[in-house]
């Protein structure tokens, strides 16, 4: 049986199997990542049995995977970020793992940004705490 984890969870599998993560490039991927496209190995994985090829999901990471370790397939890909879910089989386990958030709904993501407000404002996601509120509303 797989493992499964979101977000540091993929890192941390590339990373113990001998894969390379870095922070992103382009900074912060926050709020709802668009148009994750399923590479061919995506579209036959069971992880995504009976789903769409291409869709949007809700994210919130500093980092990426840059290198898969040997063992290690690249599930999902977009523009931002190149390696948006994986596959890793090594020393006789497996993770299936996915760099956005399966488990983030509307409001956990309304919360997450209220939570992280003054580092948000820094990094220009937002002018001041008056556009946070104007986005997020009551969280």
């Amino acid at each position: 049986m797989p493992s499964f984890g979101s977000c540091w969870a993929a890192q941390i599998g590339a990373v113990a199997a001998g894969g390379r993560c870095v922070a992103h490039p382009y900074g912060r991927e926050m709020g709802i990542a668009r148009k994750i496209c399923l590479t061919p190995e995506g579209r036959g994985h069971p992880m995504y049995h009976g789903k769409p090829t291409v869709f949007d999901a809700f994210i919130s990471h500093d980092d990426e995977v840059t290198h898969l370790p040997a063992g290690g397939v690249c599930l999902a890909s977009n523009a931002y970020t190149s390696i948006q879910a994986l596959s890793i089989t090594h020393q006789g386990g497996v993770i299936w793992a996915v760099q956005y958030h399966p488990e983030y709904d509307l409001h956990e993501l309304a919360r997450l940004i209220h939570c992280r407000t003054r580092k948000l404002i820094d990094l220009s996601f937002f002018e001041a705490r008056g556009r946070r509120d104007r986005l997020c509303g009551e969280t």
